[in-house]
């Protein structure tokens, strides 16, 4: 679907020359098509490790990325639905929850790290469980692209290298 995605935008580009909002509305698109591969190949990898490492042995490092994961999904939902109606004040809110997120990842590593203290022979499949996390929370650094080009779209501004005080102000 990306490529396909990806080949309708070149065409439009290429044949209609779009300029101004309908040039950002493809570009947008073109950008979030790529973190929405990124999510995928993730959530492919993370449910590759899940069914390869056995759940019962493992299963406090597991339960520890729930919280974690159900906010990264909640995150993309809330992403994808501002995307499709281009929504701005939605995409900024969106745009905050990756703190929570941050804070959540670093409780889940800090956690890990204590278990591999108590008991080093578990550090392989702790190593696993701590990729995961970092991928998962990468998840929601990808919806905070969307959200910057949301904004992008809508306000005609580039915002991908400032600070939240700057974005505010855009806002």
């Amino acid at each position: 679907m990306e490529v396909s995605i990806d080949e309708a935008c070149t065409r439009i580009i290429a044949k209609r020359q779009p300029t101004a909002k309908d040039l950002r509305l493809v570009m947008a698109i073109i950008k979030t098509i790529t973190d929405l591969e990124r999510i995928g190949d993730v959530a492919t990898r993370i449910a590759r490790v899940a069914i390869e490492q056995p759940s019962t042995k493992h299963q406090k490092f597991h339960v520890s990325l729930e919280p974690l994961c159900r906010q990264a999904i909640a995150m993309l939902h809330q992403v994808l639905d501002a995307f499709a109606r281009m929504d701005v004040d939605a995409a900024a809110e969106v745009y905050k929850l990756d703190d929570k997120l941050d804070a959540e990842y670093e409780a889940v590593v800090r956690q890990l790290m204590t278990y591999m203290m108590e008991d080093p022979k578990n550090i392989p499949n702790i190593l696993q469980v701590m990729w995961s996390a970092r991928a998962i929370e990468r998840v929601g650094d990808r919806c905070q692209n969307i959200c910057e080009y949301i904004i992008y779209f809508v306000k005609g501004k580039d915002v991908r290298h400032l600070d939240e005080k700057a974005i505010k102000d855009i806002l």
